[in-house]
């Protein structure tokens, strides 16, 4: 993703390795619809100390609010 504004919602996942938020696309429904379907995601923890690379199904990708900066 190029660019995460705060106050923005986004749907991602939780890396299995160090457990940071990864968040993969822009939310258009603000967190009210469900990301669902048969389909995995192949997803690499952009940490650059974990760098992890998994399979992540649907069921695993969660809803997120990236944080306001003041």
């Amino acid at each position: 993703m190029k660019e995460v504004k705060p106050g923005e919602w986004y749907l991602g996942v939780i890396c299995k390795k160090c457990k940071m938020p990864i968040l993969l696309f822009h939310d258009p429904s603000k967190g009210k619809i469900d990301f669902k379907g048969p389909g995995k995601l192949k997803v690499t923890c952009p940490n650059q100390k974990c760098h992890h690379e998994n399979l992540y199904g649907t069921d695993e990708v969660q809803k997120f609010r990236a944080e306001q900066v003041h």
